[in-house]
């Protein structure tokens, strides 16, 4: 199969009867063809944490951040992971950013991303933020500020993950009606 360029059945059968050696190379042939996220995805398989490493590596050199961030989370690499994520947070891409930091359970950063998207009205990533951070005092503070905005259904959500009850009991008394028909949106949509 690897000869004939079915790579997918020979990573099943080399899988299956634990060539190593055929799936590291393999994994270095997609890596050096640039197929990082396959290459993560075979030296993940056979958790080789010196390939994921190189590749990570080489995904940063080219600017390939997303794979670097997947290489250096699977090879469990946190010191790599927090420079990645620092370039996130630099290049102001939020999304990527709080995922890095949420790997590396970095609870501090992940509240300043709050505060910034707060403040650039990106509520989405800002809720995001904070809900992982676990902060319900931020929450409400971002209910606050949608609730103003007559983003009733989307200030009624963060008050249920900040366990705002006063907040709640006022939205369902006075909002119920706009509670309910409003779009159904979850945590990871826009606010």
């Amino acid at each position: 199969y690897l000869k004939r360029g079915m790579n997918v059945n020979a990573i099943k059968i080399f899988s299956i009867t634990g060539n190593k050696e055929k799936l590291i190379r393999i994994g270095d042939q997609f890596r050096d063809e640039g197929f990082f996220s396959s290459a993560i995805e075979v030296f993940s398989l056979i958790s080789d944490k010196r390939k994921l490493i190189e590749t990570g590596d080489k995904c940063v050199k080219i600017g390939n951040l997303p794979d670097a961030s997947k290489a250096f989370i699977a090879a469990g690499d946190m010191e790599k992971l927090q420079k990645v994520a620092d370039e996130w947070f630099n290049r102001e891409r939020y999304d990527f950013a709080i995922e890095a930091f949420t790997e590396l359970s970095n609870s501090k950063k992940l509240i300043e991303i709050g505060d910034i998207c707060t403040e650039k009205r990106q509520y989405a990533y800002a809720a995001r933020a904070y809900e992982i951070a676990q902060d319900p005092d931020r929450l409400s503070k971002l209910a606050d500020i949608l609730f103003k905005e007559g983003l009733i259904n989307s200030a009624y959500k963060l008050y249920k993950f900040a366990k705002n009850q006063i907040m709640l009991e006022f939205l369902e008394q006075n909002f119920s009606d706009r509670i309910l028909k409003e779009d159904n949106m979850d945590t990871s949509s826009n606010y």
